[in-house]
């Protein structure tokens, strides 16, 4: 896995302008990109875009107790997605809805024909029983 890419977690400074000696390289996720970061009953959850530029790919969904310690990949968390390109988007963000427990990801639609018209889905997140995560296109 060396020299692959990868992602890492870092804990960041104090004051949050610079970053610590104290990191995470999450050896499950090689050739991921994008992740989006959420906490819920217990667990660190990211979904991922693999590494291919702007050509749309299958998602990967990772888990964890704690950020600092190891993940564990939980598979493509779109259900239906039959063409497996996330449904021709990629991770950007996830946030709460406010006044709600929901949980909303972020997804860009890229037109790399003319990038003015690229726009973003929003999809909400469930978040299952066996502490794993789906996302339905409604």
């Amino acid at each position: 896995m060396q020299g692959s890419g990868c992602l890492y977690v870092v804990k960041l400074s104090d004051n949050y302008l610079s970053f610590t000696d104290t990191y995470k390289r999450i050896e499950s996720a090689a050739w991921r990109e994008a992740p989006a970061v959420t906490y819920k009953n217990g667990y660190y959850f990211i979904v991922t875009s693999g590494l291919t530029g702007w050509d749309t790919n299958q998602a990967k969904a990772f888990r964890t107790k704690s950020l600092l310690d190891n993940w564990e990949e939980i598979g493509d968390p779109c259900v239906d997605d039959y063409t497996h390109t996330t449904f021709n988007t990629q991770s950007t963000n996830i946030f709460s809805l406010v006044g709600t427990d929901m949980e909303i990801l972020m997804l860009e639609r890229h037109n790399t024909a003319n990038f003015e018209k690229s726009s973003y889905i929003w999809l909400p997140i469930k978040f299952n029983d066996d502490n794993t995560i789906s996302l339905h296109y409604l």
